[in-house]
């Protein structure tokens, strides 16, 4: 585990949250302003934005995103509170699943079904008071 940074125009480094993409997280893709890509977390610690420098052929700045990123950081925001922060703003529908390729839940883990005792057509009537 680490942090990673991006050095900008002037030297300074960007993203002080940590980057790694080695569990399962959330994401949004950022397809509005400047650059496109995907800010994503853990809920944790990890907070990171993989962009695309190159669309079409012309060059991308994601210089706004990650000045965004490190801004909630310096305002002490932890790396939940600032995801929240940008997929509201985005717009775009949270997407849930393993951060090191993208694929999402497909279900979520059932619940614990055995400490629940079957219920008799009798007890469902007294309880939901319905009349043969």
């Amino acid at each position: 585990m680490g942090s990673a940074g991006f050095v900008i125009p002037g030297g300074q480094t960007l993203m002080p949250y940590k980057t790694d993409r080695d569990r399962d997280g959330r994401w949004v893709i950022i397809d509005r302003g400047q650059c496109p890509g995907i800010v994503y977390t853990d809920d944790d610690e990890v907070l990171g934005f993989s962009f695309m420098p190159k669309v079409a052929g012309a060059e991308l700045d994601p210089t706004p995103m990650l000045t965004q990123i490190d801004a909630n950081y310096a305002a002490g925001l932890t790396a939940t509170q600032a995801f929240e922060l940008i997929a509201a703003n985005s717009g775009s529908q949270i997407d849930e699943g393993d951060l090191r390729t993208w694929r999402k839940t497909r279900m979520r883990k059932r619940p614990d079904m055995s400490s629940l005792t079957r219920t008799d057509a009798a007890e469902v009537k007294a309880v939901t008071r319905i009349d043969d």
